[in-house]
């Protein structure tokens, strides 16, 4: 009779099989992202064994039924869809209000991230630069069940924000589907709804499609990445051939593209995406360009010198400090800069402000290269001390890896710090280049020699690298607030 282990741990009746070759191969199956593969194994096993995976297989089938087609719907039948759509059908076109509901992942106060940053700009700008006659008025509708899943308590207190908070949270990706649907459109029969806004990934598309043929709106898909290739990224590399050609990435790649093309209209964040969304068959004529942008009132000489006053806190007055603005994220290549941080003048030091899952093993690789004193960690911080930070920093490094989703993704980090007239060092990728405008010394990220070189020329002659005025001028969120509400009210136009 088996002992110990056995008695003390309720789930000890599984160790066994997490031991054995079919659930290693069932899970590998997941992880590289064949979850048909992993379905099959399962099938094909003894019923014990079946039994013992029902954890595995539940996960497979997930993800399975989240990368079928966005024609498809999961539910039984339109008219189950109907019920929650029809009362505000019949007032639609009764009144000439814009209201615009825009349906995202996550939102502040709850998440910081260069994704909230946008939206809460583009909310900004938009509402600003509305004129008083269009009636205008825009919501942020969160993701089924945030911000609990993320483990934070909803704060009622929060302006133009709403919450789709199921009584129970749904196991089964049909059922959250179906919660979705319900409660957004909920929200937008409420709220009597003109036009709905959702971002990537195409589940948001599929959710906002849906509800917008229920309540005969039109509705915009916002290309913010490529989560197809940001998983990839997560992917170790001797695996990245196999998962390449996996169903999850495969599928995921071919579902954002039928998401732009079912869309009223398109936004994206680069003429990048652009083309490459026009290269797969999407109408040019319906993709606006809105490029992540600037407060440049934020980023003026007060900004400076709260900087200066930020360095002499962190007694850091006199030395030089390259700066890093970023989520910490394997993709973000920070690893890169701390590996030449030994061969910088001892008087440099690396500040870096963000959060994310790579912090501990960047802490763990400062300490081991004996640099633990010169990288000062400061963790996330709010919106409205990011002026504050880039002016601290003489340059700023965004020396991100060779990866697909850095090549075509654009990041909004340079932009604070070319408006403050701070070098940027970025990684030579096309994406950078463009949200840089140019303006910077772009470098192989791969060769240590060359990063470190460009970081001492950047400190030493930061005037070669500063952006121009009109440069600046034409990445303000005012300019990206006007393009974006020229949209709402085309499509609100068009749908009278």
């Amino acid at each position: 009779m088996r002992t110990g282990v056995w008695k003390r741990s309720p789930r000890s009746w599984r160790i066994p099989m997490r031991r054995s070759k079919l659930y290693r191969e069932v899970r590998f199956s997941i992880d590289i992202g064949n979850p048909t593969e992993a379905l099959d194994r399962i099938r094909d096993s003894k019923l014990h064994e079946r039994v013992l995976l029902f954890r595995e297989k539940r996960e497979a089938a997930d993800l399975a039924t989240s990368l079928r087609p966005l024609g498809g719907s999961s539910l039984k039948s339109v008219k189950y869809l109907k019920r929650f759509g029809q009362e505000s059908e019949e007032g639609a076109s009764q009144n000439a209000e814009l209201n615009v509901a825009y349906f995202v992942n996550n939102s502040t106060p709850y998440t910081k991230s260069g994704y909230t940053l946008r939206t809460d700009s583009l909310v900004e700008a938009v509402k600003n630069v509305a004129p008083p006659s269009s009636n205008f008025s825009i919501m942020k509708v969160t993701r089924l069940g945030y911000p609990e899943v993320i483990g934070k308590l909803v704060d009622r207190g929060v302006k133009d924000l709403c919450y789709l908070t199921p009584w129970l949270m749904p196991i089964s990706t049909t059922c959250r589907y179906r919660a979705a649907v319900k409660l957004l459109s909920d929200q937008v029969s409420l709220s009597k709804v003109k036009v709905l806004h959702t971002t990537t990934p195409f589940e948001n598309a599929r959710i906002a499609k849906d509800v917008a043929r229920l309540h005969s709106i039109p509705w915009i898909y916002e290309l913010r990445g490529e989560p197809h290739n940001t998983w990839l990224s997560t992917i170790a590399h001797r695996y990245q051939d196999e998962a390449k050609s996996s169903e999850r990435y495969r599928l995921s790649r071919l579902r954002e593209i039928e998401a732009a093309k079912a869309a009223d209209h398109v936004i994206t964040l680069s003429e990048i995406s652009k083309k490459m969304l026009i290269s797969s068959g999407v109408d040019e004529g319906k993709i606006t360009v809105i490029p992540n942008s600037i407060d440049l009132s934020s980023f003026d000489l007060a900004g400076e010198q709260s900087g200066i006053e930020r360095r002499r806190a962190l007694g850091l007055a006199e030395r030089m400090v390259v700066g890093v603005i970023s989520s910490l994220v394997a993709y973000e290549g920070i690893d890169r800069l701390i590996k030449v941080l030994p061969d910088l003048p001892s008087d440099l030091v690396v500040l870096i402000v963000g959060d994310g899952e790579e912090r501990p093993v960047l802490q763990a690789l400062a300490l081991t290269l004996g640099v633990g004193d010169r990288c000062i960690f400061v963790g996330a911080r709010p919106a409205y001390e990011m002026p504050s930070w880039y002016g601290a920093i003489d340059v700023l490094c965004v020396p991100r890896k060779n990866e697909e989703v850095c090549r075509n993704v654009t990041p909004i980090k340079p932009l604070g710090a070319l408006a403050l007239r701070k070098p940027v060092v970025a990684s030579d990728l096309p994406a950078l280049r463009e949200v840089t405008g140019g303006f910077g010394k772009f470098v192989d990220s791969d060769n240590p020699t060359e990063l470190r070189c460009a970081i001492i020329e950047a400190i030493r002659h930061p005037e070669r690298f500063y952006a121009s005025k009109s440069f600046l001028n034409a990445r303000r969120w005012e300019l990206a607030g006007g393009n974006l509400f020229e949209v709402y009210r085309t499509l609100r136009s068009a749908g009278a």
